[in-house]
């Protein structure tokens, strides 16, 4: 598997763990909009400040607080919190990839290999990028077997032609190079519209 460089790996958990202040005066404005299930969480972040004007929140508590709300409720949110930007509208190509990883879009020299190998190995790179980029630091753990590791399934017809046929998901056996691998099915099933070249030439070189 190519790895990404030390820096990369810290700049990537800094995003997923940048977290955010709210005043509880604030919050209050939110939970007066939030449904049920919402309100229940915002009274939970209070109360384990109780001392506090102000509730601090990870991007993950943000992430879960906008899953929850409909359009509206998401434009009161946006009001008095930085909401993440959807990664899948910041990768939408290898190019985009890079620069959410903050690395260079010079391609690796495969010119010593034979030019069927070269196709498998450009492609094999530009897609553990671009799935980098879109997994934002998460790692499939093989040793969890509660934990769904989701990936892209192809199959070649009669016609040799080339075409995607499902999203798979495993625990603890390997399909697939673990690099692969996505975190959730949306991003596989993005990542198959915005790879399909890069998948193409991997498997059909």
């Amino acid at each position: 598997m190519i790895t990404m460089e030390k820096q990369t790996i810290t700049k990537l958990k800094m995003i997923t763990m940048e977290k955010q202040t709210i005043t509880k005066e604030n919050l209050k404005k939110i939970y007066d909009i939030a449904c049920s299930e919402l309100k229940d969480i915002l009274i939970g972040y209070v109360s384990r400040e109780p001392f506090s004007d102000s509730v601090t929140l990870s991007s993950d508590k943000v992430n879960h607080m906008v899953a929850l709300s409909d359009e509206k409720q998401k434009t009161v949110l946006s009001k008095y919190l930085n909401i993440p930007k959807d990664i899948k509208g910041m990768v939408r190509s290898f190019a985009d990839a890079c620069d959410v990883l903050d690395i260079s879009k010079t391609l690796p020299d495969f010119s010593g290999l034979p030019k069927p190998k070269q196709k498998i190995y450009l492609s094999l790179y530009k897609l553990e990028i671009i799935i980098e980029a879109l997994n934002e630091g998460w790692k499939p753990d093989f040793n969890d077997s509660n934990q769904n590791k989701y990936y892209n399934y192809f199959y070649v017809n009669d016609s040799a032609v080339f075409s995607y046929y499902v999203t798979h998901y495993d625990n603890s056996n390997v399909n697939v190079p673990s690099a692969l691998y996505f975190k959730n099915s949306v991003l596989a099933n993005h990542c198959k519209e915005i790879a399909f070249k890069e998948y193409e030439g991997y498997y059909l070189p």
